[in-house]
């Protein structure tokens, strides 16, 4: 298979097989039909671009007979353990294998999809044992109690932790529940707000493009391709200073405090969606485009971090409001929203159908983790909206925040970053990568908008990882970290900020750079182990 664009799947199997579900949805859109009762949800069917479908004993006996004919309108693939004879001629995508178990049905989608790989086949993640890639399974298996420790000891109430290595998921797990009522428990398909991830999965990637057209120059004034910035504190600030945050820019300002007077709500907010307040805030609050604006001019009339000296840069100061300027730059020479361009050009290619912003338009409610009671700006519980202020003001789609997604979306992400390529398809040149994932400044651990490892122990990954290793972090408790040298992917997702945000235990107990430390210690001690 080599598209995933816009495509949707249907599987056909047995009620309880919920792994070849699974291993269909670990690639794609899916929808599960029970083979039972194919009869009553033929039509609905028809309407999928790809059907997948396991043969059992006691599947319809009548499914051949009832698909005859669809092979030429929807691709149809078939996984079967009994000899298939006389099969229509349209249907020519079948892999058969004569036993039956958890681990013939596993990998049967990967073959599909070309997880594992045929000579023909796309490159895309397989599933597989820590050991097929010189992992211990033992000490892998560590991680489990750090997690179950640190939900114990409210930490976070959930989260999803995910290892692959050399293009293998070996370890992909949910622990706890969204909330600590532990009503709903934490799966596959949760999506977390990954907030400042966002970016490195939209903001950075748009400008990669960019920049690999010859279209911006990092090293230009950012007034250069944003005239409006003229005759600011901003005006000579280069886009590379500003993704590696020495550009002056400050930090954070809660641009909310500027709507709370009575006169200043009504003028930006409305509590019911019309044409003019069409941006959701959270369910009951909609902003208008001024509101946009407003933040836009606010944020040009922001002092400076620091006192400008002309002889010297400004020093490392992380901000969120460069990436305000930064979206802007992508927006207008991509021509298109910075969601538009990122779920048409990165995430449906790429299989990531859990990634997107403003997921409460896409998904239930129950597949979203909620992060915090927010008593004073929006007075409840966010839950399917982004929980930082500025971005949820900005409609919910910011170059700094905004992206909500699961583990595994993560992980197809990181692993085309590691090449440029997945699935067929090359994304960005391997010397592209490189230089935006490399430190750009002796004094300055960055990367182009990635992180890099603090090499004076600041703890923003694990000690043993390698100089090559880049990543991110977010402010809602979450974490991905790719290390080229050990071609090892680590993704973490939670919600620490659930009910709080003033929960920083996730920081005090360091469990994601503890998580990783054993990934580290699961790969020497397979090596120690080996050599005995």
């Amino acid at each position: 298979i080599q598209d995933l664009a816009g495509q949707n799947h249907a599987v056909l199997t047995n009620t309880m097989d919920t792994a070849f579900v699974q291993g269909v949805a670990n690639y794609g859109q899916t929808t599960f039909f029970d083979i039972k009762y194919l009869d009553q949800n033929l039509q609905s069917i028809k309407l999928f671009d790809r059907l997948f479908i396991h043969f059992e004993k006691d599947s319809n006996p009548d499914v051949l007979r009832l698909l005859e004919g669809m092979g030429g309108k929807i691709e149809i693939f078939i996984f079967s353990h009994e000899p298939m004879d006389s099969l229509p001629d349209d249907f020519a995508n079948i892999l058969w294998h004569p036993q039956h178990n958890a681990y013939t049905t596993k990998i049967a989608p990967q073959y599909f999809f070309g997880g594992i790989r045929q000579s023909d086949s796309p490159f895309r993640l397989s599933f597989g044992n820590p050991a097929e890639v010189e992992v211990s399974n033992m000490t892998l298996q560590k991680i489990d109690a750090l997690v179950q420790q640190a939900i114990q000891d409210s930490v976070f109430p959930g989260a999803q932790v995910l290892i692959a290595r050399r293009g293998k998921v070996i370890y992909n797990k949910e622990f706890g529940h969204l909330t600590y009522k532990k009503q709903v428990p934490v799966k596959y398909n949760t999506v977390y707000d990954l907030a400042s991830i966002t970016k490195v999965l939209a903001t950075v990637p748009a400008l990669m493009v960019l920049d690999s057209l010859s279209a911006i120059d990092l090293d230009a004034k950012i007034s250069m391709y944003l005239p409006e910035i003229l005759g600011t504190n901003k005006e000579n600030m280069t886009m590379r200073d500003i993704l590696v945050h020495q550009a002056g820019v400050y930090p954070y300002w809660p641009f909310w405090r500027n709507t709370t007077s009575r006169s200043e709500a009504n003028f930006y907010y409305q509590t019911s969606s019309s044409d003019q307040f069409n941006h959701l805030i959270i369910p009951g609050l909609y902003s208008n485009d001024a509101l946009k604006d407003s933040i836009w001019q606010w944020t040009m009339k922001l002092k400076l971090n620091q006192t400008f000296d002309t002889k010297t840069t400004f020093e490392y100061v992380y901000s969120d409001l460069g990436f305000l300027m930064l979206k802007k730059v992508a927006e207008k020479y991509l021509a298109q929203p910075l969601d538009s361009f990122a779920r048409k050009n990165l995430y449906e290619p790429l299989g990531m159908n859990s990634t997107t912003f403003l997921p409460a338009c896409i998904f239930p409610l129950e597949n979203i983790a909620p992060t915090e009671s927010d008593m004073l700006f929006r007075k409840s519980l966010v839950h399917g909206t982004v929980h930082d202020q500025n971005a949820a003001m900005l409609g919910g789609v910011a170059g700094h925040s905004g992206l909500f997604g699961n583990a595994i979306d993560l992980a197809k992400f990181m692993q085309m970053f590691l090449s440029g390529s997945y699935g067929g398809h090359t994304y960005y040149s391997k010397d592209l990568i490189e230089s935006y994932t490399s430190r750009q400044y002796q004094n300055n651990r960055r990367g182009l908008g990635w992180d890099k490892k603090d090499m004076e122990g600041g703890g923003n990954t694990s000690y043993f990882a390698s100089t090559k290793a880049f990543g991110h972090t977010g402010f809602s408790g979450t974490s991905v970290w790719v290390d080229p040298e050990f071609d090892l992917i680590y993704v973490f997702l939670s919600n620490r900020i659930h009910p709080n945000a003033e929960n920083f235990k996730i920081v005090e107990y360091s469990i994601r750079t503890r998580i990783q430390d054993v990934v580290y210690e699961a790969i020497w001690d397979y090596q120690q182990n080996s050599s005995k």
